[in-house]
């Protein structure tokens, strides 16, 4: 049964890997490109299963789950409305860890 559900290209799977993406969250022990490849790599899953999240989407998904010391960072982006894709938005982020 787990099996099936895992290896499925179906409506179960889809379910299962968007809830993934929707539920995490940044550790704090996480690196931040850590958590980005890990945000990438479920992308990457549900777009191979022929699944879209637009851009926007997935910036407010990274947003609402950093770290109360990206705050700042956040309202920034948020105030400017800035950052129109991911790979900015990873850019960025990367930038900011610094």
């Amino acid at each position: 049964m787990l099996k099936e559900l895992y290896e499925s290209t179906g409506t179960a799977r889809r379910f299962l890997l968007k809830n993934k993406l929707y539920k995490m969250s940044m550790q704090e022990t996480s690196s931040m490109a850590n958590f980005l490849f890990i945000v990438k790599n479920r992308l990457g899953q549900i777009i191979r299963l022929g699944d879209v999240i637009r851009d926007e989407d997935v910036v407010l998904i990274v947003l609402n789950v950093l770290l109360d010391s990206y705050v700042k960072f956040m309202q920034n982006v948020l105030a400017q409305m800035t950052l129109s894709n991911f790979d900015e938005l990873t850019s960025r982020l990367l930038q900011e860890a610094q």
